[in-house]
């Protein structure tokens, strides 16, 4: 008694020990989830790249707008593009900072950037003008030589010559200059002229539109972000080597914990390998019916909605739609019209309610011609008896479709033969009978 009663009293030791050792590892593992305050590295690794990147825009933003002002380059889509970089950047970290680590931070930023967008907007305006007149000024001073004496003309291109200079020197100086001599010329008579009056006006505005670009790229280039963006990175550096501090403490733990989880591995392996041989041989057996069924018929499933989530290749044969086409959409992609509003009501009633319809249906392929299917539509329901998916299988019966329509046609005509017929002997016998009583009457 004693002997048989070991090996039960063995093996509740041993289920005893398994259960204690699962039971520790799951306090383990729920104690290290709670304490990890959800350690997400990655999120700050990525932080720490999008600041990288925006210094970098920040200071590759400052370059264009100096590259602008010193004619290296006359058109404004790079500047555009870093704008729309660093809002798109900015816009990042705002999504990725849930904790508000640099929100404040971030925010001084954002005014900076948008102040600095509104001088970019002027700058760039400015200097649009300021370019145009530079460009017009050689050709309005060639225009005027032949109307101009030699005298009048060296006043009026000294004029020119000392805006492009003020322009070269970015000196507030030079332009008090020209526009003091700019007003003594206007006082000649012969300024008078309309085309140097026009000239006069290109020039004021020429020095007006440079005085404005130095002063509004002056006050970008002091709208630098650097300190805010290096006061983030600090920020979320510091953040980074607290995280992984706490990673460090907890991939500890965990290592101490996957003792206990491969004993209990270990014990659960022999079952799990016996369950998945059993799911193996079952998932082979649907593998093999399925094909089966999508080699006979065509098949499709759609879910709650009636949007198919299935469609086999029958289905897009007999249908001429691609599989892209078909998924997503519902079944009245192929609705022929053929059919009344009312025969779908009642089928959407019949599957509505859990039951299965069964019946012909004709539907309309891609390229416009129909074809006839033997339909059953068979509703899953879920536990409170609401349908979440229908699986339909047709049978493509078009050629019987037809043969039907044939053999109605066939006999139609036959009945109309022997109507024709019936009616030829009948005028027979009329006339016959005819003859008899004009024989018996002579």
């Amino acid at each position: 008694m004693n002997k048989c009663y070991q090996p039960y009293k063995k093996i509740e030791i041993s289920n005893y020990f398994q259960s204690l050792a699962a039971l520790v590892f799951f306090v383990i593992i729920g104690w290290v989830f709670v304490h990890s305050h959800h350690v997400d590295l990655t999120k700050y690794a990525r932080m720490a790249l999008l600041l990288q990147n925006l210094s970098r825009e920040d200071v590759i933003f400052q370059q264009r707008i100096l590259s602008i002002e010193a004619h290296h380059i006359h058109h404004y889509d790079h500047l555009a593009k870093s704008q729309k970089e660093i809002d798109h950047l900015i816009k990042n970290l705002q999504d990725l900072d849930q904790k508000n680590n640099i929100k404040a931070h971030l925010k001084v930023y954002q005014t900076l950037v948008n102040t600095r967008n509104a001088l970019s907007n002027h700058f760039l305006s400015s200097y649009a003008v300021m370019r145009n007149s530079m460009l017009s000024l050689p050709k309005s001073l060639q225009m005027m030589e032949s109307d101009l004496s030699s005298l009048q003309f060296y006043q009026i291109d000294r004029l020119v010559h000392t805006a492009f200079r003020f322009h070269n020197l970015h000196h507030s100086a030079a332009y008090q200059k020209v526009m003091k001599l700019s007003q003594s010329l206007a006082l000649e008579s012969w300024a008078r002229q309309e085309k140097v009056i026009y000239l006069f006006q290109h020039v004021h505005l020429f020095a007006e539109k440079s005085q404005k670009v130095r002063e509004t790229s002056k006050k970008i280039a002091n709208l630098s972000g650097a300190a805010d963006i290096r006061h983030m990175q600090k920020i979320v550096q510091q953040e980074c080597h607290r995280l992984e501090r706490l990673v460090n403490r907890d991939n500890t733990i965990l290592y101490i914990s996957c003792v206990f989880l491969l004993l209990i591995i270990v014990c659960a392996f022999l079952k799990l390998q016996r369950t998945a041989s059993y799911l193996r041989k079952t998932i082979g057996n649907l593998d093999f019916q399925q094909r089966a069924l999508d080699q006979h018929a065509i098949v499709s499933i759609a879910n709650a909605s009636g949007q198919i989530i299935y469609a086999n290749e029958q289905f897009i044969e007999n249908s001429q739609y691609s599989k892209e086409d078909l998924l997503g959409q519902q079944h009245r992609i192929v609705k022929s019209g053929y059919h009344s509003d009312d025969f779908f009501k009642k089928l959407w009633g019949t599957i509505s309610s859990g039951k299965t319809w069964q019946g012909e249906m004709c539907n309309k392929r891609k390229d416009g011609t129909l074809f006839w299917v033997q339909t059953t539509i068979v509703p899953f329901m879920t536990e409170d008896n609401k349908p979440h998916r229908y699986i339909s299988i047709r049978t493509n019966i078009s050629k019987n479709k037809a043969m039907e329509a044939e053999l109605k046609a066939h006999h139609s005509e036959l009945e109309e033969q022997v109507r024709q017929r019936t009616l030829s002997l009948q005028s027979t016998v009329q006339q016959l009978q005819q003859e008899v009583r004009t024989r018996k009457s002579a």
